[in-house]
């Protein structure tokens, strides 16, 4: 059975951002556990390097992980982290509409409320060495002229004031239990869960490639994450990353 993970709590001011600090943490050979929270970011990133508005009131955090997994394997935490933020989330917002859209968005009311970045580092067998989760959540603060729709939990919330650690501890408090299931019995497990909660299963979807864009009906995902698209003519295709709107 894989061990509970001990939480190691690093809080700072202001920082360039909390996935900078836990490269660093992580370069410096810290153990599994260390968990970076700031007050804000000034150069918060998204997951193409577009700027994450970052402001005081919100949740930045970024967790340091070694499991002993392949890239391809350790990519599943996406999920397993969206599944922690929106189970932390509905506790908190019981009366509201969250979904997560693939592979790692968490959506209320068909607003964002939420960035997810992994960033990892290969061991000399081809295993990762580290495997940084950097979340910020909108709590006080959304960005403004977003190119999607936007949310914050206080806006659910009532107007009502929220404290960030009441988030980020509900939020570790989940990610706990799906991350020993995951490294325990595998991927199915967490796989069923996501897709209880995913948004568009069985509906028209396009999905924006690289060089391209692809149209069809999200059917699922498959045992490796990957989403599957079923085309016009009937066949399936397999993409392991891409951008997914529903705007048909």
């Amino acid at each position: 059975m894989a061990s509970h993970i001990q939480y190691d709590k690093r809080h700072f001011g202001s920082v360039g951002s909390t996935n900078d600090i836990a490269r660093e943490l992580a370069e410096q050979g810290c153990h599994q556990g260390v968990v970076v929270t700031a007050d804000e970011q000034v150069q918060g990133r998204g997951r193409t390097g577009a700027p994450w508005s970052s402001p005081v009131g919100n949740l930045y955090q970024s967790l340091i992980l070694r499991p002993t997994v392949t890239p391809a394997i350790g990519g599943q935490l996406s999920f397993i982290t969206a599944l922690a933020l929106h189970q932390a989330i509905t506790e908190l917002l019981p009366q509201q509409d969250c979904l997560c859209k693939w592979p790692n968005d968490v959506l209320c009311d068909d607003a964002k409320i939420a960035g997810i970045l992994l960033e990892s580092k290969l061991s000399l067998s081809g295993k990762l060495d580290w495997i940084i989760i950097g979340m910020g959540v909108n709590v006080a603060h959304k960005p403004d002229n977003a190119p999607y729709a936007v949310t914050k939990v206080q806006e659910l919330y009532g107007g009502a004031t929220l404290q960030t650690y009441e988030l980020h501890d509900k939020f570790l408090a989940a990610f706990t239990v799906f991350y020993t299931s995951w490294l325990d019995f595998g991927f199915s497990g967490i796989r069923r869960l996501w897709l209880e909660r995913a948004k568009g299963i069985g509906k028209p979807i396009r999905v924006r490639l690289p060089n391209d864009e692809r149209r069809g009906t999200f059917v699922g995902i498959d045992e490796s994450g990957s989403l599957i698209l079923r085309l016009d003519n009937g066949t399936e295709e397999f993409i392991a990353a891409g951008a997914v709107f529903y705007d048909l």
